[in-house]
């Protein structure tokens, strides 16, 4: 925590300690506000360590002749090569800027197979990412967060 935020936090223990003179109540309200805080000041900094990364997922479109890929991360993906397993599919894309996606038709319709994704972030550091494609299943996790919490990514 930076000295601001320990300072806001001294100066509630502080005020709770002058609250316990007049009234015990006020002061385990003071001390409940003063313990969210820190926990809302524990998570912030939590956030800020996180580091700037691409994140590509790789999906079928509804009527599963296409493959669709989407930049779920916070930060540009470049020079991405998908490789779709075993059906020996293979293609490259360019780029990808956070929460674009990119559709690729396929001959026929796929199954199921699992997408093998390479990429590159702005700072050229390389990331992968697999994921298994299916007809039958929906395309996206709708309980996963937007943005990571408490290090679950």
């Amino acid at each position: 925590m930076n000295n601001i935020q320990k300072a806001a936090l001294v100066i509630g223990i502080i005020i709770a300690a002058a609250l316990a003179v007049v009234d015990i109540f006020l002061t385990f309200i003071v001390l409940m506000t003063d313990g969210v805080l820190a926990v809302c000041f524990i998570m912030y900094n939590t956030s800020a360590r996180f580091a700037v990364k691409p994140e590509i997922t790789g999906y079928l479109r509804g009527d599963a002749k296409a493959i669709i890929l989407k930049n779920t991360g916070n930060d540009r993906a470049e020079e991405i090569h998908t490789s779709i397993v075993p059906h020996d599919i293979e293609f490259k894309t360019p780029s990808l800027n956070p929460g674009e996606t990119c559709e690729h038709p396929l001959e026929s319709m796929l199954k199921e197979g699992k997408c093998y994704t390479t990429y590159r972030n702005s700072e050229e550091k390389e990331f992968a990412h697999t994921n298994m494609l299916s007809s039958l299943d929906d395309e996206e996790d709708l309980l996963k967060p937007m943005f990571p919490t408490f290090a679950w990514k």
